[in-house]
């Protein structure tokens, strides 16, 4: 892959990125709406029916007035979110014009609240309560818009409508109520300083939002990238063994670990013979269909296909098992040898009569201990399984060329882990043979 590829597929995954984190950014401005919608409801139905039920001397004035203003902003906010949720959510390029308003909307609602509690409270109350925080909360919940702009656009409408009311309230109550001038402008304790405060919250969770948005970006990137060598490696190895790769956490230092287990080769002895007399681009078809169906007769009994070399087949069980967990390898390994020679001759049945070639398979089995890691030079290294045991079961494999009826060699080991009595009566008598490599013969059954 050139590096002009490399920065196509560079832009395709950031575009990718980009258009989830916008998918998430158009949930939180839905989600800040109906928290925005919900105050509302909750002031229209809960709380102001409450207190003027308690408070029957209010005025009947303050109730029309303030339930009058709630229903207005109310029925405006329901008709903005459905038409932001219909059609404006479906086209990101109005994100950023539907989240101004949301912001702007969001502060009307408050503000709302906060003139219809000054109906209720009167001024004093108000300005020296902390219903102030209502204004802190929105504009803290702007932080889940992962805008730095939003935050600050945010904390400057909040202190303008603060500032805005308060000012009227202290004109307004400032002649029957000397105390309200200690909230003034020029008081030590005026609203100037719950101004800065909503300004300094303003830039410091802006600056934290603009951080989450980069370290959100940061992990679903590396997250992306993570799923795609997932997915690339898989298509070159089994999903076990990518797992096996990936997560693996006891591997020594140079890569390798080791294991227990159960190895099978599986490879057609008549190979050559095939491609000579049968055009390679049929006989590669007839090879995909027979991997594909000896892959999920491994796969079915536990079985992990380490690699393929020609038409040979290396396949391991038991990999990555505890010890307690490995007791039944030696039957999933017969038991897939049995079934691939079955299914072998299903095949062969087929393509006889349809005068394609014909497969004569052989499988060897071996158990032990072996290295797995991966192995090569720094620029291209393989997952692999090395060990006297591999070499075994490939060495058992060869033996099935030169024999005419067994096409299944397994170990002695192998035979004596099988659990099922069914399997174990299938084997002939135990002959002892020499392999290529072993300065001893050794014990073998056949099937």
């Amino acid at each position: 892959m050139n590096s002009k590829e490399l920065k196509i597929e560079s832009l395709q995954i950031e575009d990718n990125i980009q258009e989830r984190i916008d998918v998430e950014r158009w949930k939180n401005e839905l989600m800040l709406i109906r928290i925005c919608l919900s105050i509302l409801v909750f002031m229209i139905f809960i709380f102001t029916p409450i207190y003027f039920l308690f408070a029957p001397q209010a005025s009947t004035d303050v109730l029309v007035v303030g339930y009058s203003l709630l229903f207005i902003v109310c029925a405006i906010g329901i008709i903005y979110y459905l038409i932001g949720y219909k059609f404006l959510s479906k086209n990101p390029k109005t994100l950023n014009i539907f989240r101004a308003v949301d912001i702007t909307m969001e502060a009307v609602i408050i503000s709302c609240v906060f003139f219809v509690l000054y109906q209720i409270f009167g001024g004093l109350k108000l300005l020296s309560g902390p219903v102030f925080l209502m204004f802190i909360v929105i504009n803290l919940l702007s932080i889940f818009r992962l805008s730095f702009g939003c935050e600050v656009y945010s904390a400057v409408l909040c202190s303008f409508f603060y500032l805005v009311e308060s000012l009227y309230i202290i004109y307004r109550d400032g002649s029957d109520c000397p105390a309200i001038y200690d909230y003034s402008l020029i008081s030590g304790s005026g609203i100037w300083l719950k101004i800065l405060f909503f300004i300094i919250i303003g830039v410091v969770c802006g600056v934290l939002s603009k951080k989450a948005r980069k370290l959100i970006r940061e992990v679903a990137i590396k997250n992306y990238e993570t799923s795609h060598i997932k997915m690339v490696f898989g298509k070159y190895v089994s999903p076990e063994i990518r797992d096996y790769i990936l997560k693996s956490r006891n591997a020594e230092k140079d890569g390798t670990k080791e294991d227990f287990g159960a190895i099978l080769f599986c490879d057609i002895n008549n190979f050559s013979e095939v491609l000579e007399k049968y055009e390679p681009k049929a006989v590669v078809s007839q090879l995909n269909v027979f991997f594909e169906n000896m892959e999920d007769i491994i796969s079915k009994n536990g079985g992990v296909i380490n690699k393929f070399v020609g038409s040979c087949i290396m396949a391991v069980f038991g990999l990555g098992k505890a010890d307690g967990e490995n007791s039944d390898i030696c039957d999933a390994a017969v038991r897939s040898a049995q079934e691939m020679k079955k299914m072998t001759d299903s095949m062969n049945s087929l393509w006889k009569v349809n005068n394609f070639a014909t497969f004569d398979i052989g499988i060897g089995v071996s158990l032990g201990r072996f290295i797995t890691g991966n192995i090569g030079c720094e620029s291209r290294k393989e997952f692999t399984c090395l060990g006297d045991v591999v070499n075994v079961a490939s060495r058992l494999q060869s033996k099935t060329r030169v024999s005419e009826s067994a096409h299944v060699l397994v170990t002695a080991e192998v035979f004596r882990m099988l659990q099922d009595e069914n399997i174990k009566s299938d084997f002939k008598q135990s002959e002892f043979m020499s392999l290529k490599g072993k300065s001893q013969q050794v014990e073998i059954y056949s099937l």
